[in-house]
């Protein structure tokens, strides 16, 4: 289908699935998939005008990552949701925290703000990153980056499809949350 030709929402809804399932068919999607999302929540803190929940979702049979979902107090009804990615440029032990205002980079906690002004976000760590950075390994966080990836594309698995692959398992969780708009759901980073 072309994106010209949707003039209704069955077709909308026939064209997202082809396109995702076209997008896991062209990264080769990495990870052995599961049937039910597994979600574990660790934690609830109160952070003011929002409350900041700490999880783990499972991604994989065989991968867990953590992530924080803020809840703004005020929402009434489903609320906007925005997906807060993290920066990759280097700083392999923030990840989410950054995102999300607990430490590193002042200047980078813009799912924080979002929160505050009354959105929903979500922050997971991508592989690598935050709680998913071995601060015990030997090796510098960028040779350990390398080897991760020649591992990866080695068994033609490549490394961003293990990201994408998680982002969208994220989406399915985070679209079935029922105090989240699906209509509105965002993305930043």
């Amino acid at each position: 289908h072309s994106i010209n030709k949707i003039d209704s929402l069955r077709q909308k809804n026939k064209f997202d699935k082809e396109l995702r399932k076209n997008i896991r068919n062209l990264l080769h999607m990495p990870l052995p998939e599961q049937e039910k999302i597994v979600v574990n929540y660790v934690e609830s803190i109160d952070k003011g005008k929002y409350i900041q929940n700490k999880l783990k979702i499972q991604t994989s049979q065989i991968t867990r990552a953590p992530a924080y979902l803020l809840i703004p107090k005020d929402i009434e009804g489903p609320a906007p949701l925005i997906i807060a990615m993290h920066q990759h440029g280097g700083n392999y032990e923030c990840g989410k925290e950054e995102t999300v205002g607990n430490r590193c980079d002042p200047e980078m906690a813009y799912g924080k703000e979002l929160a505050e002004r009354g959105y929903v976000v979500f922050a997971m760590d991508a592989i690598l990153f935050g709680d998913r950075f071995d601060k015990e390994d030997q090796n510098s966080p960028e040779v350990v980056e390398e080897l991760v990836a020649q591992s990866l594309l080695f068994l033609d698995k490549p490394p961003l499809g293990v990201i994408l692959q998680e982002d969208l398992i994220a989406l399915d969780f985070l679209s079935e949350l029922e105090f989240v708009d699906k209509d509105r759901i965002g993305c930043i980073g």
